[in-house]
């Protein structure tokens, strides 16, 4: 506001155009100015640096952001690299290996992604294909429809001291043949194969009669070991309902397990236990379950009720001062419970059972049932089986336990030149002995899976190791040869100092 003398009136002063136009320009540079030393406050020191700033117009502002992004982002992803979890990406990011070598790990990673992205994919098109489905149905299914599963109790005595010391001491030339075998069961660092003996004698010793009348021999009998049964609260004649029978870990008793005539499709062809089952027995079978009109007696036996009362009981017997040789590092029995019309593994499989103590097991039975409408599907489709739809030649029924037992022996047999004397098998095949333990385990072990139980290996981690042992090698030598030279040049300048110059001519000063 100004006065005009003249009027001796008061009124604003006029202004021009181009004045207004400079106060603006000068207020939008402000404003500005300041927009931009508080971004640049943010930004570290060290960006600016590698940012050229010529004036403050809007175009080169928008280059030194973009320019610092570009910066935060590489550092954000080689910090992302060295501290991801994922196999091979430190060596992506870190900035101080050789090119080649982030090369060679940038192409090992994209095929890593590529090999998982072609398995993802063939499994998605598997289960999308695959028309089977598994449901779960609430039905109400009676306890006497189902058998009360098998029990097989062995005892983890090999031999009773008593017989083997009587083998030991023998002077009878019978006896040379068990004392031969009784080395070759529980000696680890015996071979029979290797003991001097005449020819008679080493096909003995692979005999199937041989074996079995040993493993009688020297083994505890059923009715030494279990002293007292119960069953649905009744007393019973342990002798009635256990009978011996043949599994990895030696001739056991096993409960509730149907006779060889329902399991073998050629019991008498077969090299199996002879065994006299005193009660009636019935052609049970996962699928198609009892025979109509089955007395409730018959073997196999069906639970009476829930609970300890109805189930098993069983008093064992260790006889601890007659152990001989074991087959684990300790005392006790191996229990396992399995189908009635299969073959238990119990070597592996078995639970534990310490001498003096009380144990309780509970059962939870599982059906799974099938729809007839499934065999109109193809088998490669539904991935299972029918039992007729399989022919199996030892065993008359099939599952998958028994098709895998009878593969094991097929395989071994064919790679061995002999089979387990566990396992099915013809009466003259030739018994596997401690000579061929070595070729009878790799045939019985699924290699598969194994390096999942290295945690956190996987496909990475071997070229992990080429890596190192190859590539990381090679670069190293190459950039110690690359780096000799400037080396050498920086030790003869640090020690210049002492160098002497003598001048040849005296002008020359």
């Amino acid at each position: 506001m100004e006065y005009n003398i003249t009027r001796g009136t008061v009124r604003p002063r006029r202004t021009s155009g181009w004045s207004k136009y400079n106060r603006q320009k000068v207020m939008r540079n402000s404003f500005i100015d300041s927009i931009h030393n508080k971004f640049r406050k943010i930004i570290p020191e060290e960006q600016h640096e590698s940012v050229i700033q010529t004036d403050n117009t809007g175009t080169n502002q928008r280059d030194n952001i973009r320019g610092s992004n570009t910066i935060n982002l590489a550092t954000i992803f080689t910090d992302y690299c060295d501290k991801c979890s994922l196999h091979g990406l430190k060596y992506i990011g870190d900035l101080q290996l050789h090119p080649v070598e982030r090369m060679f790990w940038t192409i090992a990673f994209i095929l890593a992604i590529v090999t998982a992205a072609y398995f993802i994919t063939f499994l998605y098109h598997k289960w999308n294909e695959s028309p089977v489905i598994v449901s779960v149905g609430a039905k109400a299914t009676q306890l006497i429809s189902i058998p009360f599963p098998a029990v097989t109790v062995c005892n983890m005595n090999k031999a009773r001291k008593s017989i083997a010391e009587e083998i030991i001491n023998s002077k009878n030339p019978d006896d040379d043949l068990n004392k031969i075998l009784l080395r070759d069961m529980c000696d680890d660092n015996f071979s029979a194969y290797n003991t001097p003996v005449d020819d008679n004698m080493q096909n003995r010793i692979g005999n199937w009669d041989t074996i079995q009348n040993f493993m009688t021999y020297v083994r505890q009998p059923c009715h030494e070991m279990i002293r007292s049964c119960y069953y649905a609260g009744n007393l019973e004649k342990c002798d009635d309902i256990f009978n011996p029978s043949l599994t990895d870990e030696g001739i056991c008793c096993s409960f509730n397990k149907v006779k060889r005539d329902f399991i073998f499709r050629n019991p008498r062809d077969l090299s199996d236990l002879n065994v006299t089952f005193p009660l009636p027995n019935t052609n049970w079978t996962p699928e198609t379950g009892y025979p109509p009109d089955t007395a409730t007696g018959t073997q196999p036996w069906r639970p009476r009720g829930a609970g300890s009362h109805l189930g098993l009981t069983l008093v064992l017997d260790a006889n601890t001062d007659d152990y001989y040789c074991s087959s684990t590092a300790s005392i006790g029995f191996k229990i396992r419970l399995h189908n009635p019309i299969e073959t238990p593994k119990v070597a592996e499989f078995g639970i534990l059972i310490s001498p003096g103590q009380e144990y309780r097991a509970v059962i939870k039975p599982k059906i799974s049932n099938a729809s007839s409408s499934l065999r109109t599907i193809p088998e490669n489709k539904r991935q299972c089986v029918f039992s007729d739809e399989r022919y199996l030649k030892f065993y008359h029924t099939y599952t998958q336990r028994n098709c895998a037992l009878e593969c094991e022996a097929n395989y071994t047999l064919a790679t061995c030149m002999c089979v387990p004397y566990y396992l099915p098998k013809d009466a003259d095949t030739t018994i596997c002995a401690k000579k061929d333990e070595n070729c009878t385990t790799n045939a019985r072990t699924n290699t598969g899976g194994l390096l999942g139980l290295f945690l956190g290996f996987s496909f990475l981690s071997v070229v992990e190791v080429i890596y190192f042992i190859s590539m990381r090698l090679w670069c190293n030598v190459i950039h110690r040869q690359q780096h000799a030279p400037n080396q050498q040049k920086s030790l003869l300048l640090s020690n210049s100092s002492h160098v002497s110059v003598v001048t040849p001519y005296p002008f020359a000063q």
